[in-house]
């Protein structure tokens, strides 16, 4: 476990939150002697540079949340600060009241008398009023840990992102730019607005595949059935690149081979021109 923590640590120190999410494992949980272990501050930072070179909503940020609230024990008071790191103000604020709101709501859940979790109220889980002390949390079952740091997580899911991106309706493909790479930074734009449904991304994405694409690959696009998807898209306008590159290089073979075809010509008609024709056989007069 120790070894693979160091490796855990190292990677995230890099900034490799997805290699970190893979290999992570849970910390033992002491029933018998609870402790308590600050998180190291240089893993807080590089996820506090995540967030805010690449917004709450991104997926390099979704994957340090995940890792921070899953590979750790987290009491109420380690959700509270988290927050309070990557959040602005205003964020936090709107953290804090969906945080409350999830926890009523599991609060009033029906559980039975033998559950460890069986009479909980929502301060437990927020880690307010009586129990906003460390000394009390720590007494928690590890199931109510695990819990509170579940929910403190599903509300960051409430935060809006505050990183502006650009209206996907704009990104349009350069005049020199390849296909692919337009088709990738529309796929990304798109995957940024969180107000839209899967299947009206992706209906947009086949619209604005075509509408968006520039002026040599659009006529080439209109070829295609009305059905055809993005994929076939693709496929037409890959083809037509390498069929172009092949007329160019031919073009270009032919232009490297051009002298030496004109020396050969002349050559040619070098020769021809100084062959003397056969004399012409002298006529017999029978006079």
């Amino acid at each position: 476990q120790q070894r693979w923590s160091g490796i855990i640590r190292d990677a995230i120190l890099e900034g490799e939150w997805q290699a970190a999410g893979t290999i992570a494992c849970p910390i033992l949980y002491d029933q018998q002697n609870p402790r308590y272990e600050q998180h190291d501050w240089k893993i807080l930072q590089q996820a506090k540079k995540t967030v805010t070179e690449n917004g709450i909503k991104s997926e390099a940020a979704n994957t340090a949340l995940d890792w921070l609230f899953t590979s750790d024990v987290n009491s109420p008071i380690d959700s509270q600060n988290l927050a309070r790191l990557l959040l602005t103000p205003s964020h936090l604020m709107v953290w804090e009241k969906e945080w409350k709101r999830l926890a009523v709501l599991e609060a009033n859940r029906p559980r039975d008398p033998n559950d460890v979790l069986y009479g909980l109220n929502p301060d437990m889980l927020t880690g307010s009023g009586v129990f906003s002390h460390m000394t009390v949390q720590l007494n928690y079952p590890l199931a109510m840990h695990h819990l509170s740091a579940q929910l403190a997580r599903q509300a960051f899911n409430a935060v809006p992102d505050s990183k502006p991106h650009p209206s996907f309706t704009t990104i349009r493909q350069g005049l020199t730019e390849p296909y692919p790479h337009f088709i990738d930074r529309l796929s990304a734009a798109l995957k940024a607005q969180n107000d839209m449904t899967e299947e009206a991304k992706q209906n947009m994405f086949k619209l604005l595949a075509f509408e968006n694409a520039n002026s040599k690959i659009k006529p080439i696009l209109a070829t295609l059935p009305k059905q055809a998807d993005v994929g076939d898209m693709l496929d037409i306008a890959l083809r037509v690149n390498q069929t172009q590159q092949g007329q160019l290089v031919a073009n270009a073979v032919a232009e490297a081979i051009k002298p030496t075809t004109s020396l050969i010509a002349a050559a040619v008609s070098k020769m021809g021109s100084g062959c003397k024709p056969s004399p012409t056989p002298p006529s017999i007069c029978f006079r």
